[in-house]
């Protein structure tokens, strides 16, 4: 009896020696490959970065056409890749469009607006192709993310931009530096709106700069009916800085270093935004 007792109790513990290892192996989570991800991730932004678009002039341009003009220039501007078909970014725009309806009523249009979205005015110089993705979603609202096979627009939720709020620290420093800088003897502006203001700043600085050059983007309000104007400004050897502060002011605008970009936004919007 006690011969069978110990044969048994040696065969089980052997039983649990074996299948033990195994069930602490098997429950164990499996770790996310986040280095992998992230590594993807840099290489993407890292090669988007090093392609410079000498000029970007979007007007009353769909998103779908924006995408399409960033896509075609990276191609044409990718010399580093050898292989013409690997050439440039692979960008998908995963924005749901709807086909107009004819038989629909005129008011559907505001809807149909919300789904094809419009940038009104994108005019920038000399910047990595990645900052022109990110100032295309953000003027269409679109979050900007690197999926598995390429990088992916889509509908931003909460205010979950993806990529547009991922800045990079140096470029960001480096412009804002650059707005210290730029010192711009006389300006002088009488009855003209935030476009025509920002338009003869971007003029002045790159005259004086034409290395440094500084790029502005005013985010719209919905309603185009609203154009915010300067009523008299009258300034000498003010910097950029200055200037910026003093037209915000008078437009209720307010401005943000981005690292490719000035950006200027209604102040309205962003306190309706947070009630």
């Amino acid at each position: 009896m006690n011969k069978n007792t110990t044969s048994i109790t040696l065969f089980a513990s052997c039983f649990i020696a074996l299948w033990y290892p195994l069930t602490v192996i098997s429950e164990q989570p499996v770790p996310a490959p986040t280095a992998e991800v992230d590594t993807v991730k840099q290489q993407v932004i890292n090669r988007l970065s090093q392609i410079i678009i000498p000029m970007v002039n979007l007007e009353d341009a769909k998103l779908e056409e924006a995408i399409d003009f960033i896509r075609m220039r990276t191609r044409e501007l990718d010399t580093e890749e050898k292989e013409p078909t690997m050439r440039g970014m692979n960008c998908k725009n995963l924005t749901p469009e709807k086909t107009p309806d004819p038989l629909a009523p005129k008011e559907s249009s505001d809807t149909e607006a919300k789904v094809a979205p419009v940038i009104k005015k994108l005019y920038l110089n000399n910047v990595p192709a990645i900052s022109s993705l990110k100032y295309i979603c953000m003027l269409t609202n679109m979050k900007l993310s690197i999926g598995k096979y390429a990088l992916e627009i889509t509908p931003s939720s909460n205010g979950d931009l993806g990529l547009v709020n991922e800045i990079d620290p140096q470029a960001k420093a480096l412009l804002q530096q650059q707005i210290k800088e730029i010192t711009i003897p006389s300006l002088r502006l009488a009855n003209v709106t935030l476009d025509e203001a920002i338009s003869l700043l971007r003029l002045r600085s790159a005259e004086l700069s034409p290395q440094k050059y500084v790029n502005f983007i005013i985010m719209r309000n919905n309603d185009e009916r609203e154009q915010p104007n300067i009523n008299q400004l009258n300034l000498r050897n003010a910097t950029l800085e200055n200037l910026l502060i003093e037209i915000c002011k008078q437009t209720n605008h307010s401005y943000d270093v981005h690292e490719a970009a000035i950006i200027l936004s209604p102040i309205a919007e962003k306190t309706t935004e947070k009630k």
